[in-house]
Parts: C-alpha cells; sequence; structure tokens
C-alpha cells in the first residue's frame, strides 16, 4: 500500500515539475520570440450574396452566421407555436 502512495506521490510529483518547465519554456519563448503568429485567412464572402437561400449573413467576433430561408421557416413555425401556446382554447385543431 505505501508503494502505491508513494508511486502516485512521485509521479504526482514529476508532473507539476514538468507542466511548471513547460510553462516557463513558453514565457521564455514569447519574451524572446514574441507572441506566436495566428494565421490569417482571407476569404471571399460577396458570393453569399448571390445564394437565394441565404437571406442574411455577418461576422461576429471572427466567426460566420448564416441565416437562410429554412431557419425563417423554421422560426415562423415556433413564433406560430408560442402564439398558440398563450392560448390554447381559442385555437382550433
Amino acid at each position: 500500500m505505501k508503494k502505491i502512495s508513494i508511486s502516485f506521490l512521485l509521479l504526482t510529483f514529476t508532473m507539476f515539475l514538468f507542466s511548471c518547465t513547460a510553462e516557463q519554456r513558453y514565457k521564455k519563448h514569447i519574451k524572446e520570440r514574441g507572441p506566436i503568429p495566428q494565421p490569417k485567412f482571407s476569404v471571399e464572402l460577396s458570393v453569399l450574396d448571390s445564394v437565394n437561400e441565404i437571406l442574411h449573413w455577418e461576422i461576429i467576433n471572427d466567426t460566420l452566421h448564416i441565416y437562410t430561408q429554412k431557419d425563417s421557416i423554421r422560426d415562423e413555425y415556433e413564433r406560430w407555436e408560442y402564439i398558440r401556446s398563450l392560448d390554447p382554447e381559442g385555437w382550433e385543431e
């Protein structure tokens, strides 16, 4: 039982030391060479205007959001179901 506990503690301590040294190496790299450059992508988005199924598109925080006809139909159905749920007795089935 003591062998397992000592082995576990030794392994945990070794992993802790490795993570500390890795962090120090990263900080040293940043200090010497500056931050790691992020790749820049260039995408032509004007083609989205010519797609009939796309009603709206926008970029928010480097993420492309597309609103399509299917999204519009789904949203309209959900609105209709919500309105029906407000007064269930007033609707015919």
